[in-house]
């Protein structure tokens, strides 16, 4: 009965001093998360973003871990609510920093805008030729997508890159010193420089 007795009252010691015990702090690492599903050149503003905290095996390279330094960044592709946000889904100098050695990032005009909408960065494309329907390039990264120029508040959006936006829609793509080329040659071909409008036809790689 006695140890009954102390049990007993140890229990009743326990549940009495346990919820003043300080809580250990939860182990994790602070990264940024989209809060609502943003279109391709949406400017992050402070409800875009929320913070979060994530196993530290489960943070991605290049992931953003302040909201302020995500704020104010124009996404360079369509990103889902409740996603990681990494700097690969910035516009700007960050997207090039995966480029494999040898590549180039080329800024080319497309005609087909149909497409432009399912277009993503890591997407695979094969570009066509204006005129001829040569193929120029078998296998491009995409590395940035923009529409018509036009932001989605329909103030001017910004340009590929960070640079300034025409009304024409454009990708950047990763292409190899001969491929660049050839897209150089195709487009001056077809009277771009002459400033008619051109562009190249996609073909999307599934």
């Amino acid at each position: 009965m006695r140890l009954v007795s102390a049990t007993l009252a140890g229990l009743a010691v326990w549940f009495v001093v346990a919820p003043l015990l300080p809580r250990s702090a939860e182990v994790g690492v602070e990264i940024v998360v989209t809060t609502r599903d943003l279109p391709i050149g949406a400017t992050l503003a402070p409800g875009d973003v929320t913070v979060e905290l994530r196993p530290p095996g489960h943070v991605p390279t290049g992931a953003v871990h302040r909201s302020s330094d995500a704020v104010g960044h124009v996404t360079s592709g369509p990103v889902l609510g409740g996603e990681l946000l990494t700097t690969a889904r910035f516009r700007g100098p960050a997207q090039l920093g995966a480029l494999p050695a040898g590549l180039l990032a080329v800024s080319v005009p497309v005609v087909d805008t149909g497409l432009m909408r399912d277009l993503r960065p890591s997407d695979v494309v094969t570009l066509f030729a204006p005129g001829s329907g040569e193929t120029v390039a078998e296998l491009a990264t995409v590395l940035s997508v923009t529409g018509d120029g036009t932001g989605t508040d329909g103030t001017d959006g910004a340009g590929l890159l960070g640079g300034s936006s025409t009304n024409a829609p454009r990708l950047v793509v990763a292409l190899s010193a001969q491929e660049a080329r050839s897209v150089a040659i195709a487009l001056g071909a077809a009277g771009a420089g002459a400033g008619t409008t051109s562009g190249f036809v996609l073909g999307l790689r599934p």
